[in-house]
């Protein structure tokens, strides 16, 4: 007997090739197979063998690939079991399609079926079988972007926020400023114009406005950042989210701005609420953090360079460095802290500032592109691929 190369298709959709003799038994063929696709092997119903324009189906048993006239133009194909409750049907349909996610076992990332949504969890649909029984899962909204495909894994260049996010994390997107999207800019986006409304992309609504009289920003659109433009605060201009009464009593926050000072002079806030928490700010000296009073100093010089600045809250931490992590340009920054990071936000909190402080008196001289927001702790992979995601998109 001979070696041959065996072609299947299989329960993937995807092609692949096996090395075998030509007097191994379809039985084997079907065993090498299953091994290959990794599957579950009672997923797996008969080969189907074409040949030569010929269908032969239902093959199993001894005859070897000699006696069924095996060449190489032949292809096996399987089909599905079709049996079992609607619980297995359910489960083993998320399996087929999660490993055709991942493009094969190789997660090749040139196949067409490759995702970077690969693993499901199929309590974020909104309902599951449990045996021949539809229940209710905890997201009766229907489906939302991702599910059931709820684990990312880490993208160099996503080309969404939503494509590197857990489905669940979609459900805490507070805030999403994006002056890229000219749409957004109220009036409209024209050159050295004021600005009357920023408006919030994720969905909640939480649209930003001036904080009162003439203190309202720009849109920027002659020096552009990788050919978009941005929103320009000149020191006394200040946006406000009033009311914003889910930035009170929260465990867990993350925010990203991208910005840039125009100078280091001062005291200049990205961001804050009326309560202190989700600070960040620069002007003289380093940029500084805090929440609800406390604050860390990142021993980093504030400076006048194109910043993505990441603050990733989580109120269940043990101490103050497990409790507020803050990252520069995708790099942690070594916090050093004044006063203890509550385990909350504070209870009080019901407003939101971009480019200046509740008093309008420490205000941002310089620009923002983007602001991002979430009511949940990211994790490690999440904030990463958010930051990869403004990296990308704004040329940094």
């Amino acid at each position: 007997m001979a070696a041959i190369d065996v072609v299947y298709k299989g329960l993937t959709g995807l092609y692949s090739t096996l090395s075998l003799d030509t007097a191994n038994t379809l039985a084997e063929v079907r065993t090498a197979a299953i091994s290959d696709e990794t599957l579950d092997s009672s997923y797996y119903g008969n080969l189907i063998l074409l040949a030569n324009n010929s269908v032969d189906s239902g093959l199993l048993g001894s005859s070897t690939l000699a006696d069924v006239g095996y060449t190489a133009n032949s292809v096996f194909f399987f089909h599905t079991i079709q049996t079992g409750n609607l619980q297995l049907r359910q489960e083993r349909r998320l399996d087929i399609q999660q490993l055709k996610r991942r493009g094969g076992t190789a997660a090749n990332v040139n196949i067409p079926a490759y995702r970077n949504r690969n693993t499901y969890d199929v309590d974020t649909l909104p309902a599951k079988y449990v045996g021949n029984v539809s229940t209710p899962n905890v997201h009766p909204d229907g489906l939302l972007e991702g599910r059931p495909w709820a684990t990312v894994s880490l993208i160099s260049n996503p080309t969404s926020i939503s494509e590197g996010i857990d489905s669940d994390t979609l459900l805490t997107f507070e805030v999403w400023y994006d002056a890229a999207d000219t749409s957004t800019l109220i009036p409209s986006a024209t050159d050295e114009g004021q600005i009357t409304q920023w408006t919030d992309k994720s969905g909640q609504e939480h649209n930003a406005n001036p904080d009162g009289g003439s203190a309202k920003p720009t849109y920027e659109n002659t020096e552009t950042l990788n050919g978009y433009g941005y929103i320009e605060f000149d020191g006394t201009d200040s946006l406000t989210v009033n009311p914003f009464t889910t930035l009170a009593s929260k465990a867990g926050y993350t925010v990203f701005i991208l910005a840039k000072q125009s100078t280091t002079s001062g005291t200049q806030t990205l961001t804050v609420t009326d309560e202190s928490d989700l600070l960040i700010k620069g002007g003289t000296g380093n940029f500084i953090v805090g929440m609800n009073g406390a604050t860390g100093d990142s021993g980093v010089a504030a400076n006048t360079s194109w910043i993505i600045h990441s603050l990733v809250y989580d109120g269940t931490g043990s101490t103050n460095s497990d409790k507020l992590l803050y990252r520069i340009n995708k790099a942690n920054t070594s916090l050093s802290f004044t006063g203890t990071i509550a385990g909350n936000t504070s209870a009080s909190n019901k407003e939101l500032f971009i480019g200046n402080d509740e008093g309008g008196t420490n205000g941002l001289a310089g620009n923002v592109a983007e602001v991002i927001m979430f009511s949940k702790t990211l994790n490690n992979i999440e904030y990463r691929n958010v930051e990869n995601y403004l990296s990308t998109k704004w040329g940094l």
